[in-house]
């Protein structure tokens, strides 16, 4: 699955497709066509197979949109390569320097969805998310703010009147 819009969607034809071909693996190519992520979702879960291995040349919101697919598929297995400008998901998986076939011949990570509802506005939805799979980024950024001048920073920040909602985070 490759998004045609994405910022980096030029490089998939030289870092997928031409060495699948040259290895001489079978693959099928699917475009995302649809502006809306959740038209894409829709078309994905009516044309993708319920089995075997797709995999995601595209950036993280291409891959969101396939891993929303997949919850709805029997036994399919998702692997992600970086093709976007935010490549988190690839990047949770594997190395930088790993190529295509590379990441087929990984052994597989199970993963379990995880859902966050969001409140914008009058709107109140659910959404899966993705970012469980920078829990380790997430780590590491947040390590930054025991330095003082970070928590000085912080309070600061959150005495300025915020006209966000945050929701009570929940464990599923």
């Amino acid at each position: 699955v490759a998004n045609p819009n994405s910022t980096r969607h030029s490089e998939v034809e030289s870092q997928v497709f031409d060495p699948l071909e040259r290895a001489k693996i079978p693959f099928g190519v699917y475009l995302t066509r649809y502006p809306e992520s959740a038209d894409n979702v829709r078309a994905m879960k009516d044309e993708l197979p319920d089995d075997g291995m797709i995999i995601v040349a595209g950036g993280d919101g291409t891959a969101k949109q396939l891993a929303e697919v997949a919850i709805s598929k029997k036994d399919l297995t998702l692997g992600f390569f970086p093709g976007g400008s935010f490549n988190d998901a690839a990047y949770s998986h594997m190395d930088r320097g790993d190529t295509i076939c590379d990441l087929i011949k990984a052994p597989t990570i199970e993963v379990y969805p995880l859902s966050v509802e969001m409140e914008i506005g009058e709107e109140r939805r659910s959404e899966l998310a993705l970012s469980y799979l920078t829990l380790g980024m997430t780590a590491l950024v947040a390590a930054g703010f025991d330095a003082v001048s970070s928590r000085k920073q912080m309070t600061q920040m959150s005495q300025r009147k915020s006209d966000h909602t945050y929701l009570p985070s929940q464990t599923f």
